[in-house]
């Protein structure tokens, strides 16, 4: 097989994203170590030259007429507004994005480089706009979404994760305003060891699922029996409800859930199949 060298040793200047120190543009590898992440425009030849930061018009022009994928802002991530199209590429339903620099409630086109990783293009600012607008008004409201129309399993995803992301935020603002002494430590650990069953089923149940029952598994993890539908899952749980397995296939995403988001996701999963049970 014949080697194009005119490709290494033609000058030409390209538009190229530099992510931790490298970047890729037709096939060649690209590294700048000591670069800020950014768009850089680069002149190739026998070797590559790093020419300066590219302009915002210079990045629109690079990207125009690529493919792109919709995806809901989620700070630096992306929630697929489409499961299966990213499903197929091999990605998980929330992907990283570069330069993502919208708010929550606002849908993005992306466009995944050659270097395997997604890039953010541009605000969609027509896409599923109205049920978008009611989804904002029901979280700034902290209402229910049942009666809105038009939800599909990737906006309820991408609604139990933003509402999520808010529960912690207001648990780590609690936390930093306390000043607890030690006896109060121990006496709030005691309290929660002794009600962990009761909060463990009550938080099933509320996510619609059926606590059959659960045990120690080491130190600090549990091992908790469910069931949604006609399925048995078993998930490896830490003591603060976080998940150390699902116990069911999530694409090695597991432990950026919790015990009700685990369930809520298993409930869209099974609208469209079975769970895929990894531990029986």
């Amino acid at each position: 097989m014949l080697i194009d060298l005119n490709k290494f040793t033609k000058v030409r200047d390209v538009i190229v994203p530099i992510i931790d120190g490298w970047g890729q543009s037709n096939g060649r590898k690209i590294f700048a170590h000591y670069k800020l992440d950014g768009w850089y425009r680069v002149q190739l030849g026998n070797s590559s030259r790093i020419m300066g930061l590219a302009s915002p018009l210079e990045v629109l022009k690079t990207l125009e007429g690529q493919p792109f994928l919709r995806v809901y802002a989620l700070g630096l991530e992306g929630v697929a507004t489409n499961f299966d199209n990213f499903l197929r590429k091999g990605f998980n339903e929330a992907v990283n994005v570069n330069f993502l620099n919208l708010p929550i409630f606002e849908v993005a086109k992306v466009v995944l480089w050659e270097d395997n990783r997604f890039y953010y293009y541009e605000e969609d600012v027509r896409f599923q706009r109205e049920l978008i607008k009611n989804l904002k008004e029901a979280f700034d409201k902290e209402q229910s979404i049942v009666s809105i129309k038009g939800l599909t399993p990737e906006i309820r995803y991408y609604w139990l994760l933003i509402n999520l992301e808010r529960q912690a935020f207001r648990e780590v603002e609690k936390l930093t305003k306390l000043k607890l002494s030690e006896a109060e430590k121990r006496k709030r650990v005691e309290q929660f060891q002794n009600t962990f069953e009761g909060r463990l089923k009550k938080t099933i149940e509320d996510a619609g699922g059926e606590f059959i029952r659960f045990s120690k598994a080491n130190k600090d993890t549990y091992l908790v029996h469910w069931k949604l539908g006609s399925q048995i899952v078993k998930s490896t749980i830490r003591d603060n409800l976080q998940i150390m397995s699902a116990g069911y296939c999530l694409n090695s995403s597991d432990r950026q859930h919790s015990m009700s988001s685990i369930i809520q996701l298993a409930k869209m999963f099974q609208e469209r199949a079975p769970l895929y049970i990894t531990r029986e």
